[in-house]
């Protein structure tokens, strides 16, 4: 089956560079659309029938909403919270600024995956991998009669994707997390085996 994510359109704490965790709801920046090429991509990708999917959260559902009428799917989408961002706890919302000044060593956003701090509720690196590979178990089991599924999530999340999809070994999966953060209005395109 293939698999399409797209990254959720912009918000302004991606504007503010902030950290926008998986338990913060924020919506999407007004008077964006995606390219006509690039739907249409998708279209000719998905010939035997789509499912659309997104985490939930409003930037994402935001997102599906606007791509569902022009790829003609007209069911309610998916919802799949295990797909969504790492989750920040006290860290959530802070600017970038402001997690170097509590981690002096963070030189880039990407840099955020080397960190480990549960005591403020960020979500380790394992537990939100294992998420991850939980939400393409469930995929799997859900769309069974559809060659093609569109999942609208996160940055981290198509990050963490790759990563389980492409590396056995944790430290390989921490190595793609680590990679730069992929850009909205793309479609990144994954195989992942009916289970």
């Amino acid at each position: 089956m293939e698999l399409l994510v797209a990254r959720h359109l912009r918000t302004r704490d991606n504007e503010e560079l902030r950290f926008s965790s998986g338990d913060r709801d924020v919506p999407i920046l007004q008077g964006q659309e995606f390219s006509s090429d690039a739907v249409e991509g998708v279209r000719v990708r998905v010939e035997g029938g789509l499912i659309v999917a997104h985490t939930g959260l409003k930037r994402t559902e935001q997102t599906a909403e606007m791509l569902t009428p022009v790829l003609c799917f007209e069911e309610e989408p998916l919802i799949l919270p295990q797909f969504r961002e790492r989750l920040g706890g006290t860290l959530a919302g802070l600017r970038f600024s402001e997690l170097q000044r509590i981690f002096p060593d963070l030189k880039s956003p990407a840099g955020l995956w080397t960190i480990e701090a549960l005591e403020m509720g960020l979500e380790s690196v394992e537990t939100f991998l294992g998420r991850i590979e939980d939400g393409l178990n469930r995929l799997t089991q859900l769309v069974s009669e559809v060659d093609a599924t569109l999942l609208v999530a996160h940055a981290g999340s198509i990050k963490g994707i790759k990563a389980v999809l492409t590396e056995e070994k944790e430290c390989k999966r921490r190595r793609v997390l680590c990679e730069p953060t992929p850009e909205h209005k793309i479609f990144f395109h994954f195989q992942i085996e009916r289970r």
